[in-house]
């Protein structure tokens, strides 16, 4: 089977539960690995997608430091950038439930400051399945 074309689970590379710590980490990459490895993947689909997994990790670790920044420096304006990019960034990963929840509360902070911008975020709400409203 190696070599050959893999059809994805609804366009997705198969999902490796998260576990804590170093060796959790370790044990999360091979377990990914072995699993794409065991559906057919050619090695250098395998590679782009443990690349794509922990970018996405890092990109939403560095945003929700930022958004924690702005909350305490009591800035909404930012808090609500932040919160549009951390829920662009969950779109980006496939979680759009929990990018939903973000671009909300992105919405509701824009719309009590009255700012134009707010349309952007109706509209990623409005059709979160559409990849092409990423940022």
């Amino acid at each position: 089977m190696t070599g050959q074309a893999v059809e994805r689970t609804n366009g997705k590379f198969p999902d490796v539960p998260v576990t804590a710590g170093r060796k959790g980490f370790k044990a999360e990459l091979d377990g990914l690995r072995e699993r794409m490895r065991g559906l057919g993947f050619p090695y250098d689909e395998i590679t782009a997608e443990i690349g794509r997994r922990y970018r996405v990790r890092a990109r939403e670790a560095y945003r929700n430091r930022a958004l924690g920044i702005f909350r305490e420096l009591g800035q909404r304006y930012r808090e609500a950038e932040a919160l549009g990019h951390l829920g662009d960034t969950r779109h980006a990963s496939g979680d759009r439930p929990r990018a939903r929840h973000a671009w909300q509360q992105a919405l509701r902070i824009l719309e009590d400051l009255q700012r134009s911008d707010a349309d952007l975020l109706r509209a990623k709400l409005g059709s979160d399945h559409d990849t092409t409203l990423l940022s």
